[in-house]
């Protein structure tokens, strides 16, 4: 993963910057903390590489017995007593146009390389040669600061603050993998890899390597993280840097010292920054899905907590508590458990409280289910003639006897079918919420991807049948095909409806009480009406 840290924006910079630092001036310095992320020595290569630098030569610290002349020569391939001097070390055809990369420098060696150093950009200023070679060089931290300022000046480049919670957030992404389909889980967790990992990619990937389930679940991931001992975090030891503009204790440091609370305040900024981004994406869904029906019900008015009148009128200024009450008799029993569920979770954080693993995965997986018959993301659709077909009348009218001869097998999306798929009968008690989510749901899919869909079922009521217009964007056709039949006839062939106290009857009348806005296409300007009742000569609508 080295590569991919060090070609993040921070790291970049950090290493184009001692790079550039050397071309101007032949001398440059990375100044960097003992746990300095790995390949710093192989990302400067490579950008020397790119630069076009001839040939680099990398020379280690170390080696009893050798002067760091002799050393310096050693590594450029001249032997013995060939080289007496740094002046002979920077005219040498061995090093012409080559490019130093020294290893870092230990402070218990730093006496003697000072005076290299020193000597060797003094004598490279007083030479003025052509091709001389350049020096690049990575010092610890702990160095006396006189010394190195007056070597270096402003060709000494600092590894402090580099890294950006959006290059942690990328760094993160390029070892998990971001896709547009990631869960509310999915999220949670890439956020709390990198609140908790801050600047540091060797705990990012540490973290990544863990179960989502772990890394949602924040009480059973503290007691994971045991770190061993540590240090006082300071800047040269690598336990503490900046991160985003402030001081960041690394994590495990803050186990180590048994400060819980700060890692626990790091998940829940994960928390916090997801759900909040969460409540909005689920506001803006619900209010795109039910927007006729909340335009009728704006402004909202209400006392806020300094007593003063507030009125909004538009719905996506909402919180969640008042859209919930605004929808309570559109939406489905899922659907309202679901934001009295988010709402929950938003005010969990809005606390500093972090939100609990079983609320998570369960907003996760009813998110998942819900969320295309939602937000709608028609404009990715093909436009290839697909038309929507919306069956409207009361129960046995003859709706499914018409669709099944007019209308191929695999058009057909059917709540009777569903309900016989799901339950083994028709008989149905309670709520029927479960079976229409589905039957929304094949529409859906069969819409985007550019096929005709029939939608057998009563679609008695306005919000029933606008609810399967709204599926569809306003550029593709909907046709209600109305069906019914005298009333005698359908208790002479009622069939199991007959087992049904006044079925049949409350279906009628109810269908009766809806016609107005039926044959009206519900008052949308992309739904056409075909009236195919034999129970009245009503002027048709086509």
């Amino acid at each position: 993963m080295t590569d991919q840290f060090w070609s993040l924006a921070g790291p970049s910079r950090f290493v184009n910057q001692v790079i550039q630092a050397a071309e101007e001036n032949g001398i440059a310095a990375a100044t960097a903390p003992d746990r300095t992320p790995p390949g710093l020595l192989e990302a400067l290569q490579d950008e020397l590489d790119n630069r076009g630098f001839s040939r680099v030569i990398r020379v280690k610290s170390g080696g009893v017995g050798k002067s760091v002349v002799q050393r310096v020569a050693s590594a450029a391939g001249i032997r013995g007593a060939a080289l007496r001097s740094i002046e002979s070390l920077l005219v040498a055809q061995e090093t012409s146009g080559a490019t130093f990369l020294m290893d870092r420098i230990e402070p218990s060696e730093w006496i003697e390389w000072a005076v290299f150093l020193r000597a060797f950009k003094a004598e490279r200023q007083r030479l003025h040669a052509l091709l001389m070679p350049n020096l690049v060089v990575v010092l610890p931290v702990d160095l006396p600061r006189g010394d190195v300022t007056r070597i270096f000046g402003r060709s000494e480049i600092f590894w402090r603050g580099r890294v950006s919670w959006f290059d942690m957030r990328t760094f993160v992404g390029q070892i998990i993998g971001y896709h547009a389909s990631d869960t509310l889980a999915d999220r949670i967790a890439k956020a709390t890899v990198v609140e908790l990992a801050g600047y540091d990619p060797g705990l990012a990937s540490f973290l990544a390597r863990q179960s989502f389930d772990l890394l949602i679940d924040w009480e059973m991931l503290i007691a994971k993280l045991t770190p061993s001992i540590i240090p006082h975090p300071t800047w040269s030891n690598g336990w503490c840097d900046e991160f985003d503009g402030r001081t960041f204790h690394h994590t495990l440091a803050a186990l180590a010292r048994n400060d819980e609370k700060t890692v626990q305040r790091r998940i829940w900024r994960a928390h916090v920054g997801t759900i909040m981004t969460f409540v909005d994406e689920v506001r803006d869904a619900f209010c795109s899905r039910y927007r006729d029906v909340l335009d009728t019900r704006m402004p909202y008015v209400f006392i806020d907590v300094r007593g003063d009148t507030k009125k909004i009128t538009d719905p996506r200024d909402l919180e969640l508590y008042p859209l919930r009450n605004l929808l309570e008799d559109v939406c489905s029993t899922k659907e309202l458990t679901f934001l009295k569920t988010i709402n929950n979770a938003r005010n969990r954080v809005a606390h500093f409280e972090c939100v609990k693993a079983d609320m998570i995965t369960g907003l996760s997986s009813s998110w998942d289910e819900m969320r295309d018959l939602l937000t709608t993301d028609t404009w990715t659709w093909p436009r290839c003639g697909q038309s929507l077909t919306v069956m409207v009348g009361p129960t046995g009218a003859g709706k499914s006897r018409h669709v099944r001869r007019h209308h191929s097998f695999d058009q057909i999306v059917s709540s009777d079918e569903i309900r016989k798929e799901k339950y083994g009968t028709l008989d149905v008690q309670g709520s029927q919420d479960e079976i229409f989510i589905e039957a929304h749901r094949r529409v859906y899919a069969k819409l985007s991807k550019g096929e005709s869909v029939v939608f057998d079922a009563t679609n008695l009521r306005s919000r029933d049948r606008l609810a399967v217009v709204d599926l569809a964007p306003v550029d593709i056709k909907v046709a209600y095909v109305v069906v019914d039949r005298p009333l005698d006839e359908k208790l002479a062939q009622g069939e199991w409806r007959l087992q049904k106290a006044d079925l049949i009857a409350s279906h009628t009348e109810l269908f009766n009480k809806e016609l107005p806005a039926i044959l009206r296409g519900d008052d949308r300007e992309n739904v056409v009406v075909e009236d195919l009742r034999t129970t009245s000569d009503s002027m048709r609508v086509a």
